[in-house]
């Protein structure tokens, strides 16, 4: 471990980090797979996930940061596989892991804990929510020895469905918007782009789904006992025994699910013929859907 990461290391669990886990958790896994409701779930038994939380429970401070990873590699939420250039870099990561020490150890982090929360926080559980952790969690890891983190799966199907209908709602919005800002574009550039990724079919958004699904796979055989997974359907069908595995593999007292669960939304595709058909006839031949019973 380089200076970097051991004090990256020691500030982290000094400042806010429970002694049980003694080091961040973090929450990955593939977009639309119940992470928010996991966090929901952490954040209800104590365990802070930032101040600065937008509407899906992400930490903006945190989100920054990983984009930054993603970008210095030519990446990005939607295709994050170009991280392991970076991973491949022993000089590339040693400055990045400087830079993100001293962006987490100094005062913009205060974004995320808030100005009064470092004393208040001692000996809490501390992480943040994040799908693009599945791909930077190898940098994290090598700054925090201690951190796990939990990774939901959920049907490949029901996720490029949800992953589909988002896009499109976040297309018909920009279309909607055009009429009154678009005037303003010959005199200020627009930031970011209209739509969430350029994906608009079910089959491209399950191919983004097999590319999360093979870096959790990589992420459990190399971290082993530092990673939790489990299945979002089962957390639906079988609250009790998800949350016990969640319980266990922090050391934290978990109640149950406050929110009543959506029954419907586990394996909602059997539901939609055209899903159904596109299961049968090109997802169920997935090995990442058979390694998981799908």
């Amino acid at each position: 471990i380089n200076i970097f990461s051991k004090r990256a290391s020691e500030w982290f669990s000094g400042v806010y980090v429970m002694p049980a886990c003694n080091g961040p958790v973090l929450i990955g896994g593939m977009h639309r797979s119940g992470t928010s409701l996991l966090s929901r779930l952490l954040q209800q038994s104590g365990v802070f996930l930032g101040q600065d939380l937008e509407d899906n429970d992400e930490s903006m401070f945190y989100i920054v940061l990983n984009d930054w990873l993603l970008n210095c590699s030519g990446g990005c939420w939607w295709d994050p596989r170009s991280v392991q250039r970076l991973l491949d870099s022993d000089s590339l990561k040693e400055l990045t892991e400087d830079y993100l020490f001293k962006r987490v150890g100094g005062l913009s982090s205060l974004r995320y804990r808030g100005v009064f929360r470092s004393s208040a926080c001692v000996g809490l559980l501390s992480g943040w929510k994040d799908p693009r952790n599945t791909f930077t969690f190898p940098v994290w890891k090598s700054m925090f020895p201690h951190a796990k983190i939990i990774l939901p799966v959920r049907h490949g199907v029901d996720v490029a469905a949800s992953l589909c209908k988002r896009n499109h709602k976040t297309l018909a919005s920009s279309q909607k918007r055009r009429k009154l800002i678009s005037k303003f574009y010959s005199y200020k550039g627009k930031s970011g782009s209209f739509v969430e990724s350029p994906f608009f079919t079910i089959h491209s958004n399950f191919e983004l789904w097999e590319r999360y699904m093979y870096m959790i796979s990589a992420i459990k055989k190399t971290y082993q006992d530092d990673v939790f997974t489990y299945k979002y359907e089962d957390l639906i069908e079988n609250p009790e025994a998800v949350v016990k595995g969640i319980s266990e593999f922090l050391g934290l007292a978990i109640p149950l699910p406050l929110e009543k669960l959506n029954q419907a939304r586990s394996n909602s595709y059997v539901s939609d013929p055209e899903l159904l058909a596109y299961y049968n006839k090109h997802a169920s031949f997935s090995s990442y859907m058979k390694e998981w019973g799908y």
